[in-house]
């Protein structure tokens, strides 16, 4: 909840710097804290609102003319969530529009925050992504159920890492395998 009200407080203020009127500032502010997705994902418990935070703060940050802080809130966005480089990069990109000298600093700033948590998770994951974008692909697929072959897939990929954990890894992952297996194919019948 704290970061939500952290968001509102800064989306009015940022609006204000703006010189729009206090009713524009207030309105604002009132659909956002009264918003269905903002109390959801206030009493959520997810991430949500840390990255809606990470998002309002680096945005205001860059309407007080403050790049290398706006770079550093970017890059902690990246490491709340790793499609949060698609805001980090508009913001870059508006950077370097408007001051590229002070945009190329502030940039070596957000990826001095970013890199060492990208290094960590290439040397221990084997990629920087996250284990959780394959799931979810394989499970949200948007080309049908899954099938036998997204389950092999996975589970190639799943019983390199847990087989890497221990020498019985792949073979205590082998009954979740068949009850996926099982799950399939009573979608099937």
């Amino acid at each position: 909840m704290l970061a939500c009200l952290l968001a509102g407080w800064m989306l009015y203020s940022g609006l204000h710097q703006l010189a729009l009127p206090a009713v524009v500032c207030y309105a604002v502010l009132v659909a956002y804290l009264f918003h269905p997705d903002t109390l959801w994902s206030a009493a959520g418990g997810m991430e949500t609102a840390v990255v809606v935070l990470a998002i309002v703060g680096s945005w205001r940050l860059l309407v007080a003319d403050r790049f290398v802080a706006a770079a550093a809130v970017a890059g902690l966005l990246v490491l709340l969530r790793i499609d949060g480089v698609v805001w980090a990069g508009l913001i870059g990109v508006w950077m370097l529009l408007k001051d590229w000298k002070r945009a190329l600093a502030a940039g070596a700033v957000g990826l001095a925050v970013a890199t060492p948590w990208f290094i960590f998770a290439i040397a221990y994951f084997g990629s920087p992504l996250p284990h959780t974008m394959l799931a979810k692909r394989v499970i949200g697929s948007t080309l049908g159920p899954m099938s036998l072959g997204d389950l092999a897939s996975q589970a190639g990929w799943f019983s390199r890492y847990i087989g890497a954990l221990s020498p019985f890894g792949s073979w205590v992952a082998l009954p979740f395998y068949g009850a996926g297996v099982m799950a399939i194919a009573r979608k099937y019948d």
